[in-house]
């Protein structure tokens, strides 16, 4: 995992992870957070067979992050359906608050523990990227939710023709005023890439607690809200998308370091035993943890 250069971890100093639109403070049940402003996206294609070595080794290099009181929250996840991938989901308020941990990535005891960690998965992963996106408030949908609760994120992410944004918004906003209608309760985090990715691309988060949700019937009152705008919506999609690709993935807390807010939802799940490495930078002397390092991201 580069932990670092951006990655994809939800708001280090809020704790926040993907959750729908923003209400006032005192309107949010307990535990619920924004998302973040700004969502940095890591992926990993882990190579075939590699499953186990891959996840033994970034658990070793997440615990050696937490022993180093690295602050940034970050979350993990193994995908359950498509290719073989391992994400992270790191969020910040501001591009600013990205570029200061982008500078403490590159310095000192963490930059060491990278260089040793990013140098044993180099066997393991066949390939990474990793992108920015801005939240997008307006196409979302949904009430803010505690994402301790969560196991699961629905992901899909949407190629948009060039030229044709304002379309794909229509389509999304349409969608969103049959929800209203319905009072569904549904939460969608929309997020629009805006560097690591084609232009035009937009990604969709929907939390899950179980895959027994997927069991669920079709919403009827969805289905008949959105009757009188169908041909709309047809239309509007076909302008303006070229593709979608949907995937499901499973949060690792062995991956992650949660904010405390998360990890008091269940501690059991969150804070699993820690499994440590042998020796890691962070118990090192002080001259082997200020000698230079490459970092992953810049290999």
């Amino acid at each position: 995992m580069r932990k670092l250069s951006v990655f994809f971890v939800l708001a280090a100093s809020a704790g926040a992870m993907l959750l729908p639109q923003i209400v006032a403070a005192q309107e949010q049940p307990k535990g619920a957070m924004p998302p973040p402003p700004v969502l940095v996206m890591l992926r990993e294609e882990v190579k075939h067979g590699k499953q186990t070595a891959h996840d033994k080794n970034e658990t070793a290099w997440t615990q050696a992050l937490v022993h180093a009181k690295y602050p940034t929250s970050m979350y993990g996840l193994d995908s359950v359906t498509g290719p073989s991938e391992a994400i992270w989901l790191i969020g910040f308020p501001t591009f600013a608050a990205v570029e200061a941990d982008f500078k403490l990535q590159n310095s000192g005891v963490i930059e060491a523990i990278n260089a040793q960690y990013g140098a044993q998965e180099a066997d393991d992963v066949s390939g990474d990227s990793e992108l920015i996106a801005r939240h997008r408030e307006d196409l979302s949908y949904g009430s803010p939710i505690n994402i301790g609760e969560y196991r699961y994120m629905q992901i899909a992410v949407t190629r948009v023709r060039p030229g044709h944004n304002a379309d794909y918004e229509e389509y999304l906003k349409t969608v969103n005023e049959a929800r209203k209608a319905t009072n569904s309760t549904a939460n969608i985090a929309v997020y629009q890439v805006t560097s690591g990715g084609f232009t035009g691309t937009f990604i969709s988060f929907t939390p899950r607690k179980s895959l027994a949700e997927f069991d669920a019937p079709p919403n009827q009152a969805m289905t008949d809200a959105m009757k009188p705008n169908q041909e709309k919506v047809g239309q509007l999609i076909d302008k303006s998308v070229t593709s979608t690709n949907t995937a499901i993935y499973a949060f690792n807390p062995r991956m992650s370091n949660p904010s405390e807010a998360v990890a008091a939802t269940d501690p059991s799940f969150w804070k699993p035993k820690a499994v440590m490495a042998a020796k890691s930078p962070a118990s090192s002397s002080d001259d082997a943890a200020k000698k230079p390092a490459s970092k992953k991201t810049n290999e």
